[in-house]
């Protein structure tokens, strides 16, 4: 009701004209509630892919907007005036969320729900089947190694056997930021077992430093709301021996990070 009322604002405003300007026509709310948004480009070799935000009918019943997705051949054709033409690898009420591009690809991957686990799938854009790209836990987030040959992916660690078991029975007490798992970070190459490089913390985010060798992370102590904004601090993996060093005891909130082109600085 609260959107609703906003846009019946915005469209009150928009009938109002000023000095010589005509008045335009607005938007209805029906209009205004299905927009349609772009979203997530993601450059490739010869191609862009994107996600268009498709707003959830209400007959539809609950849930989140629809992620389609699609991509453009050689998009700096665009620049010559050449026409442009979108082909769609997902679209309806389907979703690809986690959109990305594999290093060296054609192709797109997203996050799929696979007998009971979300998986990291890989859509080619020549034809192909879809497929998982490794049997893994199920993923919540995934970076690809800038190689192409590896990414790393963070899941739930599993429930504590005591837990599974009364769960199974049917008892699932809700405990708010009491009830918590760590979000651990794996890595796993295309068909193979994935491995855990982090235990007893939680990363809630990632970057892959230029050579593929480390990794920087978020990482908190505990996988709660007010870790997540407060508790963050950066740390660098070093992928091959799972050696965790933190790197900086920033004082609150944690913003975005990065690393430079050539690794050796990074920007937080």
């Amino acid at each position: 009701m609260r959107t609703i009322f906003a846009l019946m604002i915005c469209a009150s405003l928009g009938s109002i004209s000023t000095g010589g300007l005509a008045a335009q026509e607005p938007l209805s709310v029906p209009e205004a509630l299905a927009l349609r948004t772009i979203a997530n480009p993601n450059m490739g070799l010869d191609f862009v892919a994107f996600n268009m935000v498709v707003p959830r009918p209400i007959e539809d019943g609950p849930g989140g907007s629809y992620l389609n997705v699609g991509y453009i051949e050689n998009p700096r054709n665009a620049l010559t005036g050449k026409p442009i033409e979108t082909k769609w690898l997902v679209s309806g009420k389907n979703s690809a969320p986690a959109l990305a591009v594999p290093p060296r690809q054609r192709a797109v991957s997203y996050l799929k729900r696979i007998k009971g686990k979300t998986q990291v799938v890989i859509h080619p854009l020549d034809g192909g089947d879809l497929s998982a790209y490794a049997n893994t836990p199920s993923v919540i987030s995934y970076r690809w190694r800038p190689d192409g040959q590896a990414m790393a992916f963070t899941a739930l660690d599993p429930e504590p056997p005591q837990r599974a078991d009364a769960s199974k029975r049917g008892f699932r007490p809700i405990v708010y930021d009491e009830d918590w798992r760590h979000i651990s970070l794996w890595i796993v190459t295309k068909n193979g077992s994935p491995r855990r490089l982090t235990s007893e913390t939680t990363v809630y985010d990632y970057q892959w430093s230029p050579n593929g060798k480390t990794l920087v992370c978020a990482c908190a102590p505990k996988n709660t709301v007010d870790a997540s904004y407060m508790q963050k601090r950066l740390h660098l993996l070093d992928v091959e021996s799972g050696k965790l060093e933190k790197l900086v005891s920033n004082p609150g909130k944690l913003g975005d990070f990065t690393f430079s082109p050539n690794g050796s600085t990074i920007f937080y």
